[in-house]
């Protein structure tokens, strides 16, 4: 079964430059949603055993930027974890993986899309599923496009046999919305709080045409997503 919610004040300072990223002119009224536990709709994790390898001889310990990487060393270093046990890097010769070295192993992910779009990558550690034992919270973000993309959020659950990888499927999430409330969504981004995670969705109203902007706690079972607590910015 779901574990309990618990009702928890989201951060309304953290997304608060979105607001002014927003050309239609969207500010701080905000109007609580107020969704209940029977309205909340999960959305089951896409999951994959992440494939654990050898450590590679000679990984950079230096992070360089994607964009600056001269390709003549075989890796690179794209980010480190906040508490530093983690690394993703990249390899010269695979444009559809990257690799994660974490508490002393090393997997190869499935990242066509981040290769070849050479998006930028957040990651942390966190207890979202509250279970006692921390995730590693992976964001992939398009490089260019500020705040206003759809990001990849992915955790990695460690399990007796390996790594689980969970990854928040944007796609059935965005086509919920849309089917649900007649919106098509622009943008989806995550942001760590103190409280877990934000997300900051943007949408574009069928009705008024115009940009409409939300904010949701997202919360993780072990199996699935919800986006609770959700609310929604208008336009004075």
């Amino acid at each position: 079964m779901r574990r309990e919610k618990v009702t928890r004040q989201l951060n309304r300072g953290s997304i608060s430059e979105l607001c002014v990223l927003a050309a239609v002119g969207l500010c701080a009224a905000v109007i609580g949603c107020g969704r209940g536990a029977e309205e909340d709709v999960g959305f089951p994790a896409e999951t994959s055993k992440a494939e654990i390898l050898p450590i590679p001889q000679g990984l950079p310990e230096e992070v360089c930027d994607y964009r600056e990487w001269t390709r003549e060393s075989v890796w690179t270093k794209l980010a480190d974890a906040e508490d530093g046990n983690a690394a993703i890097y990249a390899n010269r010769d695979d444009r559809e993986k990257l690799y994660l070295w974490w508490n002393g192993q090393f997997a190869a992910l499935d990242c066509q899309n981040a290769r070849q779009g050479e998006w930028g990558v957040r990651m942390w550690p966190q207890d979202l599923d509250m279970d006692g034992e921390e995730e590693l919270i992976l964001v992939f973000t398009p490089w260019g496009s500020a705040q206003w993309c759809v990001e990849d959020l992915r955790i990695m659950e460690p399990k007796i046999e390996g790594w689980m990888e969970m990854d928040f499927p944007e796609a059935a999430y965005m086509e919920q919305k849309e089917d649900a409330q007649g919106r098509t969504v622009q943008m989806l981004t995550f942001e760590k709080t103190e409280e877990g995670i934000e997300a900051a969705i943007a949408a574009q109203d069928a009705e008024q045409q115009a940009a409409v902007l939300w904010r949701a706690l997202l919360e993780y079972d072990g199996r699935s997503f919800y986006l609770v607590q959700e609310e929604r910015l208008e336009p004075e």
